[in-house]
């Protein structure tokens, strides 16, 4: 069973995890194989904490939850942990599953950094480092560490693939105030990557062709083959146009209800998901 510790108080480790089901959590702890090695050493639930340190650490993390819930609910415009983690981890699968580049998260993106760069800072401030909180905690970080990381890995093999489509499209989004596909750092490295490119083909070949041959057409990307996997995230109802698949000239629309699944063309949703109305599987 692979543990997913989403609720936590990623401005302090020490304290513990903000988890409603941290009862399960530890009662599947030792079921896990994945665990039993941490920081190249063997670790063993069995021999270095009995059931009692067990039910005193879970008593403990409940009173803090208890807290700390009391505490985010009277602060209603601040993000909490658990929204952030949640909102990051639905960046990244639908930026995995899209076949195009999404709007950059940026905001959400960063805090998370910051928010992983101060649990780091808090655990080499932790005296005792073998507090099986202090093993979970790092366990979480390294988990939402791999996420940040995949993420943009992700997103700079599609700037890689389509840097000149997407340059062009990131600058028509700016000039409509839409929601930018890049962000700054991405454009400067989408510039570099072009620069290079343009530079290895003019020093292979273009540069012994005339010179009316040597402008690299840019290819449009022809999302209408792609097919993806929704939920529907929205409250309420939602539309989408689909192409008539007796007829391709033609198209219909089909509802869909909060909650259901649906196998669709990625163009049909392409505005839901950037609304946030939708969510890729």
């Amino acid at each position: 069973m692979v543990l997913l510790f989403r609720f936590y108080d990623m401005r302090n480790p020490c304290r513990g995890f903000d988890s409603a089901n941290i009862s399960l959590a530890f009662e599947n702890y030792g079921a896990c194989p994945e665990v039993e090695r941490m920081n190249g050493q063997q670790f063993s639930l069995e021999k270095e904490h009995d059931d009692d340190d067990i039910a005193s650490a879970i008593d403990e993390l409940r009173s803090e939850v208890q807290a700390r819930d009391t505490m985010e609910d009277s602060d209603d415009e601040s993000i909490t942990p658990a929204q952030l983690v949640k909102e990051v981890t639905i960046a990244w699968q639908n930026e995995i599953c899209a076949p195009r580049l999404l709007p950059h998260m940026e905001t959400i993106v960063d805090l998370m950094i910051d928010q992983l760069e101060s649990m780091e800072e808090n655990f080499s401030r932790c005296k005792d480092h073998t507090s099986l909180k202090i093993i979970l905690h790092k366990m979480e970080v390294q988990r939402l560490a791999y996420i940040i990381n995949e993420y943009i890995r992700v997103r700079l093999k599609k700037i890689e693939k389509d840097v000149e489509v997407l340059q062009n499209e990131d600058a028509e989004r700016e000039k409509t105030n839409a929601p930018r596909l890049l962000t700054s750092a991405e454009r400067v490295f989408a510039e570099r990557y072009e620069l290079m490119k343009r530079h290895l083909m003019e020093t292979s070949f273009l540069e012994r062709i005339p010179p009316s041959l040597q402008r690299l057409p840019t290819i449009a990307l022809d999302m209408s083959a792609e097919r993806v996997i929704v939920e529907v995230t929205s409250n309420k109802q939602e539309h989408a146009v689909i192409p008539e698949m007796t007829d391709l000239l033609s198209d219909r629309t089909i509802d869909l209800p909060p909650g259901s699944i649906h196998f669709i063309p990625y163009p049909s949703i392409a505005d839901l998901l950037e609304a946030n109305k939708v969510r890729l599987l």
